[in-house]
């Protein structure tokens, strides 16, 4: 009971109980043993981070713990909310998994970038004027993706997909798009990216695009045309994105979910 006695030093309670029940005989070997005390090691590392919405460090970010990730200080946008809202629902009532205890119900993995990106990179490269004046889809899409993200951002998305090989989504979340009334659902782009190529480079280019064309789907005609006709001003919008890990299986050479 070394383990046990160690861990419960540290009010690990649950845990340590866990390991005073099994014996060095249930084992065939040391290997197995050591697999046995970190599995339980990491899903009570995984529980804890249920529900909770982390800031992002590069120093100490864990793509297999941590569920949902935030970079900024900004707001999250209405869908991250729910998501969030829903993420802290599920950990508050573990009932649930108990009750369906053949479904692995969970919320994909998420990093969402919060509106003080959004902020930064507009202010950055001058970008305003979309807001106040009208333009082709195609003539903004073409300047965002031109725009430089912020130093400090880039970096960020960096670390992050360091960790991160499975395929992404890459979602909007604003600031109006899950109001109670009136909200903005539908309007604003996602994008899929398979994330498999085979240079670093690649794979973070076609992150970093894949966010510019959210932030530039803030100014694109229908999202102007749905304001308009909610007396809204374009101006009082703003963008967070959500970056989540895509739902489904490899099927050969395609990725896709078994239903949808």
């Amino acid at each position: 009971n070394h383990f046990s006695n160690w861990i419960m030093s540290r009010s690990e309670i649950p845990l340590a109980s866990r390991f005073r029940e099994v014996k060095v005989s249930n084992f065939s070997n040391i290997a197995d043993m050591r697999n046995y005390i970190i599995d339980n090691i990491h899903a009570v590392r995984k529980w804890r981070q249920k529900g909770v919405v982390a800031q992002f460090k590069k120093h100490n970010f864990d793509a297999d713990i941590m569920e949902f990730a935030k970079i900024g200080h900004g707001s999250l946008g209405g869908k991250a909310r729910g998501l969030a809202f829903m993420s802290a629902l599920l950990q508050q009532n573990p009932g649930v998994y108990e009750k369906y205890s053949e479904i692995n119900i969970e919320i994909p993995k998420i990093l969402a970038i919060s509106t003080d990106g959004f902020g930064s990179f507009m202010s950055l490269n001058k970008l305003q004027r979309f807001a106040q004046n009208e333009y082709p889809d195609e003539e903004i899409a073409e300047s965002f993706l031109k725009a430089k993200l912020p130093e400090w951002l880039e970096g960020e998305l960096e670390a992050y997909l360091t960790q991160v090989k499975y395929p992404l989504s890459v979602r909007s979340s604003s600031l109006l798009e899950d109001a109670q009334f009136q909200p903005y659902a539908g309007i604003y782009e996602t994008y899929m990216i398979p994330n498999n190529h085979s240079e670093f480079s690649k794979r973070l280019q076609h992150l970093i695009a894949a966010v510019k064309l959210v932030y530039a789907s803030t100014y694109y005609e229908s999202a102007k045309a749905f304001s308009r006709s909610v007396s809204n001003h374009q101006q009082e919008e703003a963008m967070a994105v959500i970056i989540q890990q895509l739902t489904g299986e490899e099927y050969g050479d395609y990725f896709y979910p078994a239903i949808s």
